[in-house]
């Protein structure tokens, strides 16, 4: 499978001439071409990163059935594959952020993948969007906008004040029902954070300095949720919901500002297509020869290429490379 060695043509070659830069007359060593039409490629994955990979060296010129794609479970798509709830086929990933509303007028590759795939949704509107649902003080769903409750008085929202249900869920937009003061000082705080964490990002980039975790720059910028059970809510809210990652484990120069975000902008596309990301996916692995229930369990690096050791779908053990 694809090894590029470590050691260039000619480059043990003695350099005889001056070590100055400027007074060298040798010439850096020609790689020598690969010849792609016999270049054969393991990807390890089928998620979106895989697919996509396949898919581009497809245009590169690799043929297609010269890739080989390993995914330990029985589905493609990784974290994007449907999911079933109750009696729903649900996509795991559930918006597609940008849609070329941003400063940049290009519009994101994987947006477009979604239109030419005809992937059905609807736009989020976030700014306008309200809770259907509202648990009153007396515990009783209330599911009506007409001013009438599951349970309760006539023509109020269940709970006999003559408040209707349109009342009460204006009150809780306003933050002035059931939206605990501690919540609202709690996300005061992390909006404050972000201030201090978009100047640091500036920071990291305008000096070329190593990036940091956001747990890091949290730090840096005075943020200690651990003792703090709404720090901990609203962090949880934004980043672990939003990203689907811990801020541990994200990006500070690339998160906040996101950047998605300030190229494509903020609307949102939410797909309700029952087929998910098939429509999407499926066509990136075209021609490959894609391998479920293969599970990799060992990748040796050697002087003759890569050797990759996995379970397969029957349970033996076999080695590629």
């Amino acid at each position: 499978y694809a090894h590029t060695s470590a050691q260039t043509p000619n480059a043990t070659a003695t350099n005889t001439t001056s070590t100055d830069p400027s007074t060298s007359t040798t010439s850096p060593p020609t790689p020598t071409p690969i010849d792609t039409s016999n270049l054969k490629i393991l990807i390890l994955g089928a998620g979106a990163t895989g697919l996509s990979a396949a898919h581009q060296l497809s245009t590169l010129g690799i043929p297609a059935s010269n890739l080989r794609i390993l995914e330990a479970s029985n589905v493609i798509g990784g974290r994007m594959k449907n999911q079933q709830v109750f009696d729903k086929n649900i996509p795991a990933v559930s918006w597609v952020s940008g849609k070329g509303t941003g400063r940049n007028t290009i519009k994101p590759y994987f947006w477009e993948l979604v239109q030419a795939a005809g992937v059905e949704g609807t736009v989020s509107d976030f700014e306008n969007q309200w809770m259907p649902y509202i648990w009153n003080d007396t515990d009783l769903l209330l599911d009506e906008l007409e001013g009438e409750a599951v349970e309760g008085g006539e023509g109020d929202a269940g709970d006999g004040d003559g408040r209707t249900l349109a009342d009460k869920i204006e009150e809780y937009l306003m933050g002035d029902y059931n939206v605990t003061i501690e919540v609202n000082e709690a996300w005061t705080a992390m909006e404050k954070n972000f201030l201090c964490l978009e100047a640091l990002s500036a920071t990291l980039w305008a000096e070329g300095l190593p990036d940091v975790s956001i747990r890091q720059a949290q730090n840096m910028c005075g943020w200690n949720p651990l003792n703090n059970p709404f720090y901990e809510f609203v962090e949880w809210y934004y980043f672990d919901y939003e990203f689907g990652e811990a801020p541990v484990g994200l990006s500070a120069k690339n998160t906040n500002p996101l950047e998605v975000w300030e190229l494509y902008g903020t609307k949102y596309y939410h797909v309700t297509d029952a087929r998910g990301w098939m429509p999407v996916l499926e066509p990136l692995g075209a021609g490959a020869t894609v391998e479920l229930n293969t599970r990799v369990t060992n990748i040796a690096y050697g002087e003759e290429g890569v050797q990759v050791t996995v379970v397969n779908a029957d349970n033996t053990t076999s080695t590629l490379g």
